[in-house]
């Protein structure tokens, strides 16, 4: 029906280590959209940050709305990726907007270092 991967990421907010919740992969077969499978799946995930396991979780997607939904807000901070080959100043994300749960956490206007290709 739906599936959704989360893990450990160790990132860099200006040179401070943070382990955030890394969320990817969120999809609902389409037959099964419109039953609140995703909204299931992705709240299930945000319990590890609300019980303290980690401070915040930082993620791109296309549907931003769904997001802001679950008290998920937009961030527009510069982002790097310090292990690339080719280019470590490169945007690492694939899609256009990066969120963050909870949208009471503040990362600033910091440079996020992803430590690795998005996910």
């Amino acid at each position: 029906m739906g599936h959704t991967a989360i893990f450990n990421r160790e990132i860099n907010i200006e040179r401070e280590k943070q382990q955030i919740l890394a969320l990817a992969g969120v999809c609902v077969k389409s037959s099964f959209r419109g039953k609140n499978i995703g909204l299931k799946m992705v709240k299930k995930a945000f319990e590890f940050v609300d019980k303290v396991q980690y401070n915040c979780s930082i993620f791109q997607t296309n549907v931003p709305g769904f997001y802001e939904k679950l008290l998920c807000k937009q961030i527009h901070n510069t982002f790097i990726n310090s292990k690339s080959k080719n280019d470590i100043n490169k945007n690492p994300w694939k899609d256009p907007y990066v969120m963050v749960y909870p949208k009471t956490y503040d990362p600033g206007n910091s440079i996020i270092d992803l430590n690795g290709d998005s996910y």
